[in-house]
């Protein structure tokens, strides 16, 4: 059990990172929340990018507030893998059939993560697939206008 009474401010600035720490990083994020009952508040700091966009999505909209300098990037989740084959066929294509199960569970994965992030927002599961393809720059007052958060300080 938390020892200290009263609301949490998570403050965050980030250029990013690995996508699994941020999922694990908003994981927590909503167990504190729930476990503890706690009043979690997130404030995104000049720059909320890629892994830092999946810690805020686990913030209810109302709990969502970025200071009136951020940026916001959103895009989906990349992958950077080497694929060598060599050897029998049938054990070339487990390879083949083993990347493409890792690809539709990030893909998967990316699509909760999108859906969370625009619930309540004035943002469609199709437009932020589109605009994620590419890399999504939203101003703190764009996201504001978008409904992705709920107010700029």
């Amino acid at each position: 059990m938390l020892e200290v009474d009263g609301s949490i401010l998570i403050e965050l600035f980030t250029d990013g990172g690995d996508a699994e720490i941020g999922r694990r990083l908003a994981e927590e994020m909503r167990l504190l929340r729930r476990e503890h009952a706690r009043d979690i508040w997130f404030l995104g700091k000049t720059l909320v990018a890629s892994a830092g966009v999946t810690v805020m999505a686990a913030f209810p909209k109302d709990k969502r507030w970025l200071t009136r300098d951020a940026a916001l990037l959103i895009h989906g989740r990349r992958m950077v893998n080497d694929l060598h084959l060599e050897g029998p066929l049938g054990s070339c294509r487990r390879v083949l059939e083993e990347m493409i199960a890792d690809i539709d569970h990030g893909l998967r994965l990316e699509q909760q993560g999108f859906a969370e992030l625009i619930d309540g927002a004035n943002v469609d599961a199709e437009e932020i697939a589109r605009r994620a393809y590419g890399g999504w720059y939203l101003s703190a007052e764009e996201a504001l206008n978008r409904g992705l958060v709920a107010g700029l300080v």
